[in-house]
């Protein structure tokens, strides 16, 4: 958010990107998501077991409602990639450090902003942990073909 505030630009939106996650997923849809009337869209990530994420409760026309806890069986993941307009950083919270899944996207709800979720089926790795981390060369091996990368 800094970044963004003190870089002086001020694009249509701005692509955020977790650090602790990699996805391997065609983005265009998402870009596509972006209509005037939206503050921001997140990508949501198709897996068939969600028990160690939370996952994304959305409407039938892919609003976000809320992040709900862990539970198993199958759902659409946060995959940490977000599209946010730009006027949406005025409405971050002044707090920090700043969460955007218990902080951010909460405050943009209840102001009654706009957020949708655009769901993908894509390879998808938490590397927040130890042991996860140490998968995530093998796992970028495995997927770089899928965008003409060998």
């Amino acid at each position: 958010m800094h970044a963004a505030r003190t870089s002086g630009d001020k694009p249509r939106a701005w692509l955020v990107l977790n650090g602790d996650s990699l996805v391997f997923a065609e983005l265009s849809g998402a870009v596509g998501d972006m209509t005037e009337k939206v503050t921001g869209v997140l990508v949501g990530c198709e897996v068939p077991d969600a028990s160690r994420y939370g996952t994304l409760h959305m409407d039938a026309k892919r609003t976000l409602i809320a992040f709900e806890e862990k539970r198993p069986g199958s759902g659409v993941i946060n995959a940490g990639i977000y599209l946010l307009r730009h006027e949406a950083l005025n409405e971050f919270p002044d707090k920090q450090p700043l969460s955007f899944e218990t902080d951010v996207f909460p405050a943009l709800a209840a102001r009654r902003r706009l957020l949708k979720v655009h769901s993908v089926r894509a390879p998808f790795l938490d590397i927040g942990t130890p042991e996860t981390l140490g998968q995530a060369e093998a796992f970028i091996r495995e997927n770089r073909a899928q965008f003409g990368v060998e």
